[in-house]
């Protein structure tokens, strides 16, 4: 099937650890599934999941004090929803702690980030749309 795949499809396991690729952002990452996104981000870490132009969905989990550090994207808006676990989140000048169900929305060039302050593992699904013309050369890519 092209658009649908079931939890148990081989492709769901393609994942990568962001504590290795991007250190300088993410620290006591445990996993990243990277269910859509534009190809580039696919060839780049060698996942297989859904592809698309604008789109990626990535499901994070952090362990206990894990975080990303704040950071800011010229050409990506970005949400967090928690599924699992307590995060305070940091976007702009407000920072909230949230549960499961809690969620925020990152605005272009907004400073943000999270840390899990609960005492089990934190899972966050992370949205993302890339912005502008030429997807192809995007340096905001580089922090997906």
């Amino acid at each position: 099937m092209k658009y649908f795949q079931r939890s148990d499809h081989p492709r769901r396991s393609a994942s990568l650890s962001s504590n290795e690729t991007m250190p300088e952002a993410h620290q006591g990452q445990l996993s990243s599934l990277l269910l859509v996104g534009p190809d580039e981000i696919y060839a780049r870490h060698g996942l297989g999941n859904f592809s698309s132009e604008r789109l990626s969905i990535a499901i994070d989990t952090y362990e206990v004090g894990g975080h990303t550090d704040v950071h800011e994207h010229s050409e990506l808006e970005q949400a967090y929803y928690v599924i699992s676990g307590r995060a305070l989140i940091k976007i702009g000048d407000e920072e909230l702690e949230v549960g499961a169900g809690g969620s925020g929305c990152i605005p272009l060039h907004t400073k943000h980030g999270f840390r899990n302050v609960g005492d089990t593992a934190l899972t966050v699904a992370v949205i993302s749309s890339v912005l502008g013309e030429n997807l192809g050369s995007r340096e905001s890519l580089k922090g997906i």
